[in-house]
């Protein structure tokens, strides 16, 4: 999972206590995402080579595309979101957990085809860290950094209200460890 997705299933109900058990477990997650998404890179780096670091490819950083970099992380946000909110939906559901791998696989190609051309197709603030970090080039890092972020919390939190509301009125539960 992607890290602005991984740490927010714990609050809206759709992950085991035991996979992010609050804030602490939840930061040396993050940090393992950031420092796997450099050693990656970096491994990418030694086998593909000089093609990896040609400034066409540049350890595929992406950018903004010619519609700017508003247009980019309206593109980051929505789609993080829609797709966090697909990940609660079918995490939530027996009957739709076997469709995750077509549900999800689809919804990324979709995203290929559209958000490529607009923001350069991040979803994920590590991996974007990671390309980011090896080619020097931090001008655009912050939509990578707070679109999904904040797609994905708004996602949450709609699910929670949409669970309360339209699943039997039940609320999500609270993380097990009361978010400690």
């Amino acid at each position: 999972m992607s890290d602005p997705i991984s740490p927010a299933l714990q609050p809206a109900g759709a992950a085991p206590p035991q996979a992010i058990a609050g804030p602490l477990a939840a930061l040396r997650y993050t940090i393992a995402q950031f420092a796997g998404a450099i050693a990656a890179v970096q491994v990418m780096a030694l086998l593909i080579g000089v093609p990896y670091r040609h400034a066409k490819v540049n350890f595929v950083v992406p950018a903004p595309g010619p519609m700017g970099a508003g247009v980019a992380w309206v593109a980051e946000f929505l789609m993080t979101g829609v797709l966090m909110f697909v990940v609660l939906m079918i995490a939530n559901r027996k009957a739709l957990e076997k469709w995750a791998p077509l549900i999800v696989g689809v919804i990324l190609a979709v995203y290929l085809a559209v958000e490529t051309p607009l923001s350069g197709m991040s979803l994920n603030p590590a991996r974007t860290f990671g390309s980011t970090f090896a080619a020097g080039e931090w001008e655009h890092y912050w939509i990578y950094l707070t679109a999904p972020t904040a797609g994905a919390l708004l996602a949450t939190e709609l699910y929670r209200i949409f669970q309360k509301r339209h699943l039997g009125g039940a609320s999500v539960p609270a993380p097990a460890d009361g978010g400690k």
